[in-house]
């Protein structure tokens, strides 16, 4: 009888240690997840869920899945899609630990080493994928840790295609936009030709936008709201000037129903509830041209192409038409070969343009710039 006694009092004297150092763990754990802060959009949350679902399906562990990604982008994509997960999973563990640990020792104690195990493999995920700049080598080298794993062998990059739509226009007519607007849904037809005389990007026709008219400069002018707008980055709001010469004519009308509508409701005209429709019927009614892979991005690119074309405007003045705040930017954006004639004569942006030096704008124009996606 004294011997079961003593092992029953080892027994519990082990627990007691386990659970000190479980709560270590635990704790640990609680330590990282409240320094993350973060605060994402719902349109990320969904490109998250769908990485980690192809990570799941590949029944590699997620590190493995994470360096078979053969490009920056994609490395990064899913490096962001696991850290939200075990984020995600780390909250969930924290609440059944503290539910867990308010009851008995005794009778909990078995849930408890099974969830301390889950604790520690969640805590060795965010041990190893913590923030770039908490990476000691990363911050020396001055390099992406995607090509930090590329220089040690970790990661043997592919050939990725780019999915830009500037390469979309080239080849294209002067007035391929015209050809376009007439196969356009009428629903579609007034964002079209916003987005064709403005370049603004399509989720700025979502925000809604002003128009008015000048009759004694006989300029419309068009006030958007900015759509990728940071602390630093992007133009909360731009009013884009247009005059109509001969070669936009057909654009008039549109243009003169939007200045009523807009006289009527004297407030911002929004103009769709949402750019996927408007983007497919965009790009099928360029297919029945036989021009292939334009989008509501391809309309941004030619306007960007016109205004380079054009002797009229500098750096600083193509950034204010595209809603940048940094003259680097506009380098991702259309080809001074495919300008052609500009309806634009002037823009007034919210914010003053920053001026990067030319070897920054040369970067950014070779596509080495860490700005992967543009403004």
């Amino acid at each position: 009888m004294m011997v079961n006694d003593e092992t029953t009092n080892q027994a519990e004297a082990l627990s007691v240690e386990e659970l000190k150092r479980m709560r270590t763990d635990r704790d640990a754990l609680r330590k990282i997840v409240n320094a993350e802060k973060y605060d994402w959009s719902k349109s990320t949350l969904n490109q998250y869920s769908a990485i980690w679902e192809r990570v799941r399906k590949s029944n590699l562990n997620p590190l493995v899945f994470l360096n078979a990604c053969a490009s920056k982008p994609s490395y990064d994509q899913t490096r962001a899609a696991i850290r939200f997960r075990c984020l995600e999973k780390s909250k969930q563990y924290l609440v059944d630990w503290g539910r867990l640990d308010q009851g008995s020792d005794a009778e909990n104690y078995p849930a408890l080493v099974e969830l301390n195990k889950k604790i520690l493999e969640v805590y060795n995920f965010l041990s190893v994928i913590l923030p770039k700049r908490a990476c000691d080598e990363i911050a020396r080298s001055g390099k992406s840790e995607f090509q930090c794993k590329v220089d040690k062998g970790v990661i043997k990059p592919g050939k990725t295609k780019k999915k830009g739509k500037r390469r979309s226009i080239i080849g294209l007519s002067n007035d391929w936009q015209v050809a376009v607007l007439k196969k356009i849904p009428e629903q579609h037809r007034e964002a079209f030709v916003i987005q064709t005389l403005t370049g603004c990007r399509p989720r700025e026709l979502k925000l809604g936008v002003e128009i008015g008219f000048d009759p004694n400069t006989q300029e419309y002018r068009i006030l958007i709201q900015g759509a990728k707008v940071t602390a630093k980055n992007g133009q909360p709001t731009r009013t884009i000037r247009v005059v109509l010469d001969e070669a936009h004519e057909v654009y008039r009308d549109v243009l003169d129903q939007l200045v009523q509508q807009q006289a009527q409701q004297q407030k911002q005209y929004v103009m769709m509830q949402t750019t996927k429709a408007y983007g497919m019927a965009v790009t099928r009614a360029a297919a029945k041209l036989e021009m292939k892979k334009l989008s509501p991005y391809s309309l941004r690119h030619q306007v960007a192409s016109d205004l380079k074309a054009s002797d009229r405007f500098t750096e600083e003045q193509v950034a204010e038409v595209m809603g940048h705040c940094s003259t680097k930017t506009q380098g991702c954006y259309g080809r001074k070969s495919t300008g052609g004639h500009c309806a634009v004569v002037g823009a007034d942006a919210a914010r003053q343009v920053r001026t990067a030096s030319r070897t920054t704008a040369t970067r950014s124009r070779t596509g080495s710039s860490t700005d992967n996606e543009p403004e």
